[in-house]
């Protein structure tokens, strides 16, 4: 978007492309010459609505009146509930020991045993009250130590599907061991144990010897590791820390204000910078902003907003209500007066932020969906009221005169301005020799003459055109090298009405005719 911030004073910037049209010489001043050859150089009638098309219309706003407004939006920063809360893997090691025996367990005789065993799920800091998994496995590696034959169901009450608990039958051989792995993906885990703890299940394991024929002794018993991983939520309750949810600092390029060279100075009337956020947390965030600065690395001139009172400390952004789970609330802070004013028209290259955000409580209950979100952007509104100074433009025109033994030129110059911008324009020759071009000769200027006067204005906005005619004699050494040329240059100073010293408006129908043409005066006679 380089430039464009100033799209709408670089009226003569659209002037490539522009073609010959015919040129009325009967209205140039004729009084100071007698020609004997006439050439229109360029001719063009430009409307600010047509330049318009040619920019970012992202960038550009209209209201209903034509009044022209650049808007400048960018991400701070994005961050999902699942790029903040990761549910770690866990892992168990349990023991399960029957206590029987010795005896001996004839074949085909069962014998039964159940034990129930409490586990923590490892979340801390997070006090989870409930998990709704969309992926997770679990994997789990049985050993027995029993000469018969088991089979373990091994349940989990409080982990379930369409109020189904989970629960898998697993078959093993006499003093082996065997493997088993299940999906958790859709299971909602209740980690509240009954209601009166967090990150708290339970296990039951029920199992059934069958004999055959070996002896079961007291110390014999069933090893089972657990382990649950890849797991990943959908919906997460609880006190949850989201402390991270923000980076500690950042930088934001500004590329509104990084053209290279010939800006100028400028100031805006009334800049506006803008804060929005987008909350899908089921919790009141809190956002300080540390840092919030505008910087000019040429200047080395910063200015931050954090310190101008303009932001509250700290800033409440509101989430969703239960009843509104999947919703996104969205607020917005507007911050506006002299150091916004200074830091834009101090035109910053980068806007450096710090920012803290966390719930207003570490005790605090939240709910979060895996694509729940906390926002930040920020926006510069800038109105095109203001003014400029000595914004340069440059272009290029070809030149195919057909003059030869010109003796005398005068380049004359016509412009309706219906702009708040007054040009002063200075025109180089160039020559083609084969491989480059060369510079021959310096400005073609008179006095340094005003070659176009700003629009009439009335309240900052332009009501009138205003006619500008200026006529440029060339020298002996100017006219040779002119006549010669293969392009010219124009270098065009623009500054709004009075040397950029009166603010203005832009409006979309503001328009210009330009024209520029050439008179000269050839040798007939040898």
């Amino acid at each position: 978007m380089k430039y464009k911030f100033l799209a709408v004073f670089a009226v003569i910037g659209l002037m490539v492309g522009c073609v010959k049209d015919s040129f009325n010489f009967d209205k140039l001043k004729k009084s100071k010459y007698n020609p004997t050859v006439a050439a229109p150089l360029i001719f063009t009638s430009l409307s600010l609505a047509e330049m318009l098309k040619l920019t970012d219309s992202d960038l550009i706003q209209v209201d209903d009146d034509g009044f022209i407004s650049l808007v400048y939006r960018s991400t701070l920063f994005s961050s999902t509930a699942e790029d903040l809360i990761s549910i770690p893997d866990q892992s168990y090691n349990q023991t399960v020991s029957p206590g029987i025996g010795p005896i001996i367990l004839s074949n085909g005789v069962t014998q039964t045993y159940s034990e129930t065993q409490t586990m923590t799920f490892a979340a801390a800091p997070n006090q989870l009250d409930s998990i709704i998994l969309k992926n997770g496995t679990l994997d789990i590696v049985s050993t027995s130590g029993f000469d018969a034959n088991l089979d373990i169901v091994m349940t989990i009450p409080s982990v379930t599907i369409g109020g189904t608990p989970f629960s898998q039958t697993i078959s093993i051989s006499p003093n082996s061991s065997t493997n088993s792995s299940f999906s958790l993906a859709g299971y909602k885990f209740d980690l509240t144990n009954g209601g009166s703890t967090t990150n708290e299940f339970v296990v039951t394991f029920d199992l059934t010897l069958t004999g055959n024929g070996g002896t079961i002794n007291s110390a014999d018993q069933l090893d089972i590791d657990l382990t649950m991983s890849n797991m990943l939520f959908s919906k997460i309750f609880g006190v949850i820390d989201i402390s991270n949810i923000a980076p500690t600092e950042d930088t934001v390029a500004i590329s509104l204000f990084n053209a290279a060279t010939g800006v100028g100075d400028f100031s805006i009337v009334a800049p506006q910078v803008r804060l929005y956020t987008q909350n899908s947390f089921g919790t009141t965030i809190e956002a300080n902003f540390n840092r919030m600065e505008g910087i000019n690395t040429n200047s080395g001139v910063t200015y931050d907003l954090s310190s101008s009172g303009s932001i509250p400390s700290p800033w409440s952004i509101t989430g969703p209500t239960y009843s509104q789970m999947g919703q996104t609330i969205e607020d917005s802070l507007v911050i506006t007066g002299t150091d916004v004013v200074a830091m834009i028209n101090d035109q910053p290259k980068f806007f450096v932020y710090d920012i803290n955000a966390s719930t207003p409580s570490a005790t605090s209950k939240i709910f979060a969906l895996d694509t729940s979100k906390i926002e930040f952007d920020a926006e510069i509104e800038l109105p095109m009221h203001g003014t400029i100074k000595n914004f340069t433009l440059i272009d290029t025109v070809g030149l195919d005169l057909g003059m030869d033994n010109v003796v005398d030129i005068i380049l004359t110059s016509r412009m309706r301005n219906g702009f708040p911008i007054e040009f002063d324009i200075t025109f180089y020759s160039l020559e083609w020799d084969g491989s480059t071009y060369i510079l021959t000769d310096s400005a073609y200027t008179e006095n340094s003459a005003l070659v176009a006067a700003s629009g009439v204005l009335v309240n900052g906005r332009v009501t009138e055109k205003t006619e500008t005619e200026v006529d440029i004699h060339l020298n002996k050494s100017q006219t040779k090298n002119f006549s010669n040329a293969t392009s010219m240059i124009i270098k065009a100073i623009a500054s709004t009405t009075d040397n950029g010293t009166t603010n203005v408006k832009f409006y979309s129908d503001y328009e210009l005719e330009f024209k520029i043409g050439a008179v000269a005066e050839i040798l007939t006679e040898f």
